[in-house]
């Protein structure tokens, strides 16, 4: 008699499970309806680019392998590329938890991870190095002059413009301090380098945190 109980509470926990997973999709129309309907200034206030760029984002991703159809049709319908791209904009400038942005899209915490994590890989691995680039030796004297356009002239030879952000983390298990900055949080550090028209040619990100004295 205790066995069978057992099971019927082991039933009755995985049922639950199911009920809860299909009460967190929250919304199943805000990709479908609402952005479509965005108005271009919108858009952009939302996503920080605009129609175009991720139209052409998608077509450049699509070409990859880690994000093109399945093969074999079959189980749940695939998720669309724009709407794992807009996920992983959205992720990327904002705030919001996972929780929050797969309830706005209507997808999973788990088919939020998946996506983000296969759009941002795809990028870092084929794109990155193509996109950002140090300039070569014949545009050093050009970027230089557009600085100087600028009225830069006191501070000849510019080829950039550097600059630190501290991106916010959660502290990680393995030595923590080592990532708690002097404006008391924890965070890894990005360095950018851009010409005078706001294009990056170098980052690197995901320094810890070392405080100095001077800090």
């Amino acid at each position: 008699m205790p066995l069978a109980r057992s099971r019927d509470r082991v039933k009755a926990g995985l049922r639950a499970k199911r009920v809860n997973r299909e009460d967190r999709i929250k919304s199943l129309q805000y990709f479908e309806y609402t952005v479509p309907n965005y108005l271009p200034d919108s858009f952009k206030q939302f996503f920080k680019v605009n129609h175009e760029t991720i139209e052409l984002l998608c077509q450049t991703l699509g070409q990859y392998p880690a994000l093109l159809p399945r093969a074999i049709p079959g189980g749940r319908s695939e998720i669309p590329l724009q709407k794992k791209v807009l996920m992983t904009m959205r992720y990327l400038v904002s705030q919001e938890t996972i929780k929050e942005l797969s309830d706005r899209f209507g997808v999973t915490e788990h088919s939020f991870i998946r996506c983000k994590r296969q759009v941002i890989e795809t990028i870092c691995d084929n794109l990155l190095s193509k996109f950002i680039v140090w300039p070569q030796n014949n545009d050093f004297q050009p970027i230089s002059q557009r600085f100087d356009d600028m009225g830069t002239r006191n501070f000849p030879g510019i080829l950039g413009a550097i600059d630190g952000s501290h991106i916010q983390i959660e502290a990680p298990t393995h030595n923590p301090k080592s990532y708690f900055n002097r404006k008391q949080f924890h965070s890894v550090v990005l360095q950018g380098v851009c010409t005078e028209d706001l294009k990056l040619i170098d980052i690197n990100v995901g320094c810890i945190v070392i405080k100095t004295p001077g800090d």
